[in-house]
């Protein structure tokens, strides 16, 4: 077992110190969700806490070095934004007392993150994601009832991605739509994809995936353009032209990341401190409705939480 901190904010001397690691931009919103809560649960930077952060590190080996380097100077806590950076946190403070705060995570136990939800074990939790694929796929058919093959894109090596895909293309087919799994392995894939939708697809649907939602603007356009009804996993890409989504809220997840890791930086060993699991919501764009021509019924508006117009 992984030993576990045990001091207190009352008697520690000088602030803690706490890492943030994400690779991309897309995990920005969680970020400001996560240092908004800690001023509003009573950390002043510099006083009680330092961040210790350099923007999104970038994916693969610069995540890895980046989650190395944090637990090499000693940081008290990393809050990881997203699987892959939750895991090279994890296996940068293997042996360690180094906290780990992770936010959002699809699957925390198949990657090997904790031994149980409602015991972590060792030195990780966090907020994982409820299973939305199937009911979010429903709803993209729902509001797009003629949609005959859908696009996914995923990247294969990434638990999260793949898994989404799969559950998002069991739902399609019993639903009678096709998926057309679209293999991306890095950035520059994503946007050899972005220039070239392939022909005979009527909408796309993005799975949990750090890496394609990093490219939000990019491919929210490119389905505009050819009139695509696109699906996101974040509520906060639908106000970035995504057409719909049922899933999380980043900013609220990194809100509970912060609240577990007050109770961490107060003494509790994250062993103990249960995963909590984030709440998913319809969001909904008219701007891109209009753009794409899809007229949406007021029995879906009324049950969407966040409406863009």
């Amino acid at each position: 077992m992984i030993g576990v901190m045990q001091w207190s904010l009352q008697t520690a001397k000088g602030p803690f110190i706490v890492g943030i690691l994400h690779p991309t931009k897309n995990d920005l919103e969680t970020f400001e969700g996560f240092r908004q809560k800690l001023a509003d649960l009573g950390y002043t930077e510099g006083t009680d806490v330092e961040l210790r952060y350099d923007g999104p590190t970038g994916p693969g080996d610069s995540l890895t070095r980046a989650a190395d380097e944090m637990v090499r100077d000693g940081v008290d806590l990393i809050f990881a934004s997203g699987t892959p950076a939750a895991v090279a946190a994890k296996r940068a403070a293997d042996g360690t007392d180094t906290a780990i705060v992770f936010g959002p995570v699809s699957n925390p136990l198949v990657v090997g993150l904790v031994e149980t939800l409602r015991q972590p074990g060792g030195n990780v939790t966090g907020v994982t994601l409820p299973n939305s694929a199937p009911k979010r796929m429903k709803w993209l058919i729902d509001i797009a009832p003629t949609m005959k093959a859908v696009l996914i894109p995923f990247n294969p090596s990434d638990n999260s991605s793949s898994s989404s895909m799969e559950l998002a293309k069991t739902a399609a087919e019993t639903l009678n739509v096709e998926v057309i799994p679209y293999q991306v392995h890095n950035i520059d894939e994503v946007a050899v994809l972005v220039d070239n939708l392939p022909e005979g697809i009527d909408g796309i649907f993005l799975p949990r995936d750090s890496m394609i939602s990093g490219r939000m603007a990019e491919i929210s356009s490119a389905a505009v353009a050819r009139g695509l009804p696109l699906s996101t996993p974040g509520l906060k890409h639908v106000g970035k032209g995504g057409l719909v989504s049922y899933g999380f809220a980043h900013f609220e997840v990194g809100e509970r990341a912060a609240e577990l890791a007050d109770k961490i930086l107060k003494g509790a060993p994250p062993a103990d401190l249960p995963v909590e699991t984030a709440s998913s919501f319809l969001a909904i764009n008219l701007k891109t409705a209009e753009a794409i021509g899809l007229p949406i019924q007021q029995d879906h508006l009324k049950l969407a939480r966040d409406i863009v117009r």
